[in-house]
Formats: C-alpha cells, sequence, structure tokens
C-alpha cells in the first residue's frame, strides 16, 4: 500500500487508496489494547468507507453508502481491508453481498486468516534478513533512539523471524527501558500468543476439533482416523482441515497412500496452556483409550481365518482394526439394539471417508443382519466383494445370505468361484470356514438339481479327514435327492442301501454330531415314503429297521426338535416296524420297542403339572467332565435345565444318565422367557 502510494505509476491504473483497518485490538509493547469503536460488521464497515470517501471527495452530507458508491462510481478505486477475518468469523456470508455493491472500476485487496471465495490468495512473507536491518534502523531513527551494532540488529531480525510487528515491538520494548534479551523473549511471546488467539477465534468449529484431536492423539494422523475420533463426517472433516492447511498451524506429511497432519511445533504448547474444547479432548483421549485396548484383545484373540466373519486383517489401519473388532465383539454379545445402531452409524461414517474398506462393508452387513434389514446387508457384502482388492469373508457370508434368500444361482457362482480360488483347501482356511463353504456350495447345487455333481464331488468322503461328517451328509443329502424322484424300486433300495451304509459309518466313527442327526432323520423321513410307495426287500428292510434299533434313540437324544416319541417319529416307526425283514427278526417288532411307543406319562403326575422330557445333553461332557446339571426336551421341543439338586440321586447316579433317558419334570413358574425352562424336581422314569 506505502509503495502504491509513493509510485507516480500507480495513477496509470488508480485515482485513489483507501486503507480501512478491521482490526477490534492490537498488539503493543504494553500488551494487547482494544480498539475504541472497531469495525465489527459490514454495516460498520460501509459507514467507515463513506466517512474516508468523504474527506477526498466532493460527497453531500449524510449520504448513504449506496449513493456514495453510484457518484464515484467512474473512480479507479483501490481498496484495501486490513484484518477482515474479524467481520468474516461473524458474518461467513456477508462478503458477497458487500463485493456486489462495489462498482467495477474499483478494486479490493484484503488481509484476512480466513478464506474468501473466489479470491486470488497471495500470501504474505517474512522480510528477508538486509530488509529487516534497514526497517530495524529506521525505526529505531524515527524514535530517536542510538544506533545498534550489526550483532544487536541481527540478533532481533533472527529473533523477529523478520516479522514487521515483532521488529517493531522489540525496539519500543527496549527503548522504554527493558533488557533487550528480555524484550525480544518477551515479545516472542506476545506476538505468538496474539497472533494465535486472533487466528484460533477465526477459524470454524470443525477446524477447532481437528486441532484438539491432533493434540490428544499426540502423532500424525489421516483425515479418516480425525473423522473416526471425532464421529465427524467427511465434509466436516474436510472443511476443518482445509481451513487449518492454510494457516501454520498445522504440518502436512504426504505419502502415496493418504495426506496425514500434525500439529506444528510452537501450538502444541499454546493448546496445553489454552485448551479451545477440553470437554472434546477428553472424549478423543477416552477413544483412544478403547482403541488401545481393541488393539490389545485383537493381538491376543484375532482370527487368522481370512474366511471368518469377524476378521479383521492385520494390514488394514490400527484405527479400522479396533472399530470392526468394536463393532464384532457387541454381535457376539448380542448387545441391544441401540448399541448396535451406534455401531453401524460409526461404520457407515468410516465407510463415507474410506469408500473402498471392504473390511467394514462386511461389518456393516453383519450389523444389519442382526438389526433385520437382509436387503442393506446384501447390498454391503456385494460392495465389500465387488473392491479391487476383494474380501473372501464377505463372499462366504454373501453366498449364505443369497441361499436363504433363495437367489440360488447366484449363490452357487459366488461359492463357486471361493472354491475355484482355493478357499476350500483346509491349509489355507480354517475347518469351520471351509466346512460353511462346502454346505453352502452344495446344498444350493443339490437345491439346483446338481445332484450327480454333488455326490461325484463327495464319493470319497471317507479321506477327507475332519471334513468326512460335512462330505459324507453332502452326499447323502444328493442321494436322497434323487430317491424322492426315483421310479424303480431297485435303484430306490441301491440308493437307500448308500444312504444308510455312509451313516452308519460316519455315526460311528464321527459321533452324533448335530448336522449330521439332522441329515439321518430326513433320510429315515424320505425312508418311510418310499417305503409306504414301494415293497422293499426282505434285504433293504433289514438293513432299514436295524439302523433305526441302532442309531434312532441317540440321533433323537441331539436332534432339537424329533424326540423319540415326537409323533412323526412314530409314525415312521410303525412303517418300519411293519417291513417284512424275512428270515431276519424285525427288530422294531421286539417288546422293547413295542413298549418304548406307548405313554409312559404317569397320569397323576401329569395332573399335577409334571411333564415326561428326554435328555438329550447329559451330565457327562465328552471330554469326561462331569457337570451338576443336564438338558431335556418334551415331545413338543420346548428345552428344560435339570440341576443335580432337583433330584434324589447321588452323585455316581446322576452322572450315568444318558442321551433318551426319561424323566419326569416338575417345571419353575419363574423362567426366562427365550430360555431353558428350570425344573424344582425330577423323577426317573
Amino acid at each position: 500500500m506505502h509503495q502504491c502510494s509513493s509510485d507516480p505509476s500507480t495513477l496509470e491504473w488508480a485515482d485513489e487508496l483507501l486503507f480501512v483497518t478491521a482490526k477490534s485490538e492490537r498488539l503493543t509493547s504494553r500488551g494487547v489494547e482494544q480498539i475504541t469503536d472497531p469495525i465489527l460488521s459490514f454495516a460498520a464497515l460501509r459507514d467507515s468507507l463513506v466517512k474516508a470517501l468523504a474527506r477526498t471527495n466532493d460527497l453531500p452530507g449524510n449520504v448513504g453508502f449506496p449513493e456514495a458508491v453510484q457518484l464515484l462510481r467512474d473512480r479507479r478505486i483501490l481498496l484495501c481491508i486490513d484484518n477482515l477475518e474479524t467481520v468474516l468469523r461473524d458474518h461467513p456470508t456477508s462478503f458477497d453481498d458487500f463485493y456486489a455493491e462495489l462498482p467495477p472500476a474499483w478494486r479490493v485487496a484484503i488481509t484476512s486468516r480466513v478464506v474468501v471465495n473466489s479470491a486470488t490468495v497471495i500470501p504474505v512473507d517474512s522480510l528477508a534478513a538486509p530488509a529487516a536491518k534497514i526497517l530495524c534502523r529506521q525505526y529505531l531513527a524515527k524514535r530517536g533512539g542510538p544506533r545498534l551494532m550489526e550483532g544487536t540488529l541481527d540478533s532481533i531480525v533472527d529473533s523477529c523471524n523478520g516479522t514487521p510487528l515483532a521488529i517493531r515491538l522489540v525496539i519500543d520494548s527496549y527503548l522504554a527501558g527493558m533488557e533487550l534479551d528480555a524484550a525480544l523473549r518477551t515479545t516472542r511471546e506476545n506476538v505468538v500468543a496474539f497472533s494465535y488467539s486472533g487466528l484460533v477465534a477465526a477459524l470454524p468449529d470443525a477446524a477447532k476439533d481437528v486441532l484438539e484431536c491432533l493434540f490428544a492423539a499426540s502423532r500424525v494422523m489421516s483425515r479418516d482416523e480425525v473423522g473416526d475420533l471425532l464421529e465427524l463426517d467427511a465434509d466436516q472433516v474436510a472443511d476443518g482441515v482445509t481451513a487449518l492447511i492454510r494457516t501454520s498451524l498445522v504440518t502436512r506429511h504426504t505419502t502415496l497412500e493418504a495426506e496425514q497432519y500434525s500439529l506444528s511445533s510452537s501450538v502444541r504448547d499454546l493448546l496445553l496452556r489454552s485448551p479451545i474444547r477440553p470437554d472434546l479432548r477428553q472424549r478423543v483421549h477416552e477413544r483412544l483409550r478403547n482403541q488401545e485396548q481393541a488393539l490389545h484383545e485383537i493381538a491376543e484373540s484375532a482370527s487368522a481365518d481370512q474366511l471368518a466373519w469377524d476378521f479383521v486383517p492385520e494390514s488394514a489401519p490400527n484405527y479400522v482394526r479396533a472399530m470392526a473388532f468394536e463393532a464384532c465383539r457387541a454381535m457376539r454379545r448380542h448387545s441391544s439394539r441401540e448399541i448396535l445402531l451406534r455401531c453401524l452409524d460409526r461404520v457407515l461414517q468410516q465407510l463415507q471417508r474410506r469408500e473402498r474398506t471392504p473390511v467394514l462393508s462386511r461389518i456393516a452387513a453383519h450389523l444389519y443382519g442382526e438389526l433385520n434389514d437382509r436387503a442393506a446387508a446384501i447390498e454391503m457384502l456385494r460392495q465389500a466383494c465387488s473392491d479391487d482388492v476383494g474380501d473372501a469373508a464377505a463372499a462366504l457370508s454373501l453366498a449364505e445370505y443369497l441361499r436363504e434368500d433363495q437367489k440360488l444361482n447366484e449363490s452357487f457362482a459366488v461359492s463357486e468361484g471361493l472354491i475355484r480360488d482355493g478357499w476350500s483347501d483346509e491349509a489355507r482356511s480354517s475347518y469351520g470356514s471351509v466346512n460353511r463353504l462346502l454346505k453352502v456350495h452344495w446344498v444350493v447345487a443339490i437345491w439346483l438339481g446338481r445332484n450327480a455333481e454333488a455326490m461325484a464331488a463327495t464319493d470319497s468322503w471317507q479321506n477327507a479327514g475332519k471334513l468326512r461328517p460335512t462330505m459324507a451328509c453332502i452326499n447323502v443329502s444328493a442321494s436322497k435327492r434323487v430317491l424322492e424322484h426315483c421310479s424303480s424300486v431297485v435303484d430306490a433300495e441301491a440308493l437307500i442301501r448308500k444312504m444308510l451304509t455312509v451313516l452308519d459309518a460316519v455315526l460311528k466313527g464321527d459321533g452324533y454330531i448335530g448336522f449330521v442327526a439332522h441329515e439321518t432323520l430326513n433320510v429315515l423321513e424320505q425312508i418311510a415314503r418310499t417305503a409306504e410307495l414301494f415293497t422293499l426287500s426282505t434285504e433293504s428292510a433289514f438293513q432299514v429297521c436295524s439302523f433305526v434299533d441302532e442309531h434312532l434313540p441317540a440321533v433323537c437324544a441331539v436332534h432339537r426338535v424329533r424326540a423319540i416319541d415326537d409323533p412323526t417319529v412314530v409314525r415312521w416307526i410303525e412303517i418300519f416296524q411293519a417291513l417284512d425283514c424275512g428270515a431276519s427278526e424285525n427288530i422294531l417288532q421286539q417288546e422293547r420297542w413295542v413298549e418304548s411307543l406307548e405313554e409312559s406319562n404317569d397320569p397323576a403326575l401329569a395332573e399335577v403339572g409334571y411333564v415326561l422330557v428326554s435328555v438329550y445333553a447329559p451330565p457327562k461332557g465328552s471330554v469326561g467332565a462331569t457337570r451338576q446339571y443336564l438338558f431335556a426336551r418334551d415331545k413338543d421341543g420346548q428345552e428344560y435345565y435339570v440341576p443335580r439338586r432337583a433330584t434324589l440321586m447321588s452323585q455316581e447316579q446322576f452322572a450315568a444318565l444318558e442321551a433318551g433317558t426319561r424323566l419326569m419334570v416338575l417345571p419353575r413358574i419363574d423362567t426366562e422367557e427365550g430360555r431353558a425352562i428350570g425344573v424344582r424336581d425330577a423323577l426317573l422314569m
């Protein structure tokens, strides 16, 4: 401004230079002083401009701003407004209206820490050392001070970093009698604090929150991590960061993957002494502590199985891993709907900031599933699978969701892709995940009528190691589907013999596993239907009856719905009892089977509330340990919890109870809904 006013060439493009300051306070050697009648609004700025123009132009008295502008519209005026951020901070949308009122011939230059839309930004650098020393000499001469040695001038310029205001304040303090070192120290502190307070006051709220977040974290952070800790969406984080990177408050660190930010060294001490939002700082500290705790738990318990629904890759940023882990923990604990919704909101906010994050898309899908929004769950799983990186765990979950929704062709295509990529290899995935993958793939294949493929793929089930039961059940299920549509008794009997042989080997070799028991009952149901349609040979009839005699009681004991006295099961047994086994005795016609089908409920006990149940989870566990309780079911599938203290049995008698044992139990009336019914008394039948 000074150079323009003293340069004759300025007349070539300007007729008048007008300077107005919008400062509300100023820094002096005596500290911060308030300015009398500061300009705090654009209305005050207009009034100040009119007064200044009236002194240099022939304007009528009491002229308003619109009239003054109209009268001087042809004048080439350079309007300089200092410290406009003071007004912009409180009236952020008013500058455009003010600027639109100015004539085209006018030009505007402003100084502001707040960026003005569509303005050309010219950073103001510090003075170079030679120019700063000249300024020192001129100011000393103007104030009547003594000449200083070159070394002293160099010390002032270096300490003040070439800042004119700091140079003036040092000389003012020095001439007022303060030691030079003390003047330099005091000025440096005052200038930094004054500039910091003015700058922070002009920042938007989001920028202030980002500053507090960077202070609390005390490390370099990305926008995504800042957004997660502050619970801000992508636009809010962008607004805050954009405002900060135009200042000296933060330092930008650029990598190939993302921009990261940290506090400038001098700002940290200022934030320590003058917090902007202490409550937010405390919340960020708490979020960071929770994040560290989650990372510690991940290190101890995280699954390395890349097909697991809750798998969190180590390559993900720590805050993403912690967020995913906390959401998975909430789902595993069957947390309340409110907690699940909070987890979902947090994950969705992060997805808005990091669009291509498959693990978060998968976690969001399972949260939607827990909240019974299947459509959104499937969409999120598709999003996770479509990413360039891909997510095998999301693909497996997607195949299962699609199967449940009867979108069979799409489900089969997804699971087929996983098998083609080698995910069915136990060396690459856990037993549980491979089991899930094989089940969803081949069950859907069977539903699609691809029974021959399923049988061919599982004919060597005996060599499948831990997957023997799964592969055997797939083979049996495919055979059962073929049997449903079989019109030849010869072919039907061949399928029956094959299925019973496979199930017999699995039940004897691998035990009465839940899904094997389920498949066994499905097979017996189909055999019962076939026996009503065809007359089975005596050999086939004998194999069926022998299988039922050996395995049905134990199978029903572990099944969740079908007890041995279930009417449907009783109907099957009656059909099998009628089979002709030829020279061999039909073992189901023996007295023990006939008696077992008769109602064994004691009418007297039933009248006072006792219920007949069958034990399905005996006291002795699979590893030999004996519990002090058992679980049983009635004929309707209702579960009962029977502690030993509810019986008159000794420890040895109670431990000897086996699956299938019948009890008469008296239910409690104070049992919680959805849980096994407690028992007050239990009698052995």
